[in-house]
């Protein structure tokens, strides 16, 4: 299946803090999965240590050897939205001097984001570029979790599927992470894919179809392939009453995330992550 996990369709509120551009409100929830992702970090948010580049933006992170009691979030000093991890390394882990570290990468789509403590030092790694982080202590920390508003991950999509045809248009579907429903259908120039009105999203063993009205993404399953790939695609359209087909070259998502989110024109150059501003 042409699916990868992970990617993301944020309406973004943004505040200029410092210099930096801080993503600090989405703009919808995830509704009840988030909603209770919040509930279950906002019940142990007395935990949380803060962090802060010390321009404006600023990380509340609890790390445990399990991610269902881990969290991240991310924003300024007065919003705070979480994020999704994708790994966490607990407290158990020791580095060659036997000293503790821990750490957690969260997502991003575009580059590698983790959030280090090694020996009580704080860092934001996002690639290969290592930035120091102070903590917030005392007095300063306990008013910062009282006074900052916590809000749940924002609204998310990931990758279903990628395509090229041989003029250049790209056809991009993608749905509500973790789900089976909110497809959505993008065709058009790197940077200028436009949203299609889906009529339908038809999906059985046969394969897939997304149908709107400019016309038909088809993506066949062979039924000799026992991997199930997605390795037949076209675009079904009616030119002067008569349908015409275009073969589309399929595209691997994974190892494309970056230029999705960089190069189509499908989402806004700004995440709400912690390293938006690489």
């Amino acid at each position: 299946m042409m699916c990868e996990p992970f990617t993301i369709r944020l309406a973004i509120v943004a505040a200029v803090v410092g210099g930096a551009v801080v993503a600090i409100a989405p703009a919808q929830a995830d509704n009840s999965s988030s909603q209770r992702d919040l509930d279950r970090a906002l019940a142990i948010k007395d935990k949380a240590r803060v962090i802060t580049d010390g321009d404006g933006r600023y990380i509340a992170i609890h790390v445990s050897d399990s991610m269902a009691t881990s969290f991240v979030f991310y924003g300024s000093k007065t919003v705070l939205v979480q994020q999704y991890i994708k790994k966490v390394a607990g407290v158990r882990k020791r580095n060659k001097n036997n000293s503790k570290i821990f750490s957690a990468r969260v997502w991003d789509p575009r580059r590698d984001a983790t959030v280090e403590n090694d020996k009580e030092r704080w860092s934001l790694t996002c690639d290969s570029s290592k930035e120091p982080w102070s903590e917030l202590s005392g007095a300063d920390r306990k008013k910062f979790l009282r006074t900052a508003k916590w809000k749940p991950q924002p609204v998310r999509h990931e990758a279903y599927a990628l395509g090229r045809d041989d003029f250049g248009n790209y056809y991009y579907v993608d749905r509500i992470r973790g789900t089976k429903k909110g497809f959505r259908l993008f065709r058009g120039r790197p940077g200028r894919l436009k949203k299609l009105r889906l009529v339908d999203a038809l999906t059985d063993s046969e394969g897939d179809l997304f149908v709107s009205k400019a016309g038909s993404l088809r993506l066949a399953i062979d039924p000799n392939d026992t991997r199930k790939q997605r390795n037949a695609v076209e675009w079904i359209e009616r030119k002067k009453g008569k349908v015409a087909r275009t073969i589309v070259r399929k595209v691997p998502v994974f190892g494309n995330l970056t230029m999705i989110y960089t190069k189509l024109g499908v989402y806004p150059d700004v995440l709400g992550t912690p390293c938006d501003n690489f």
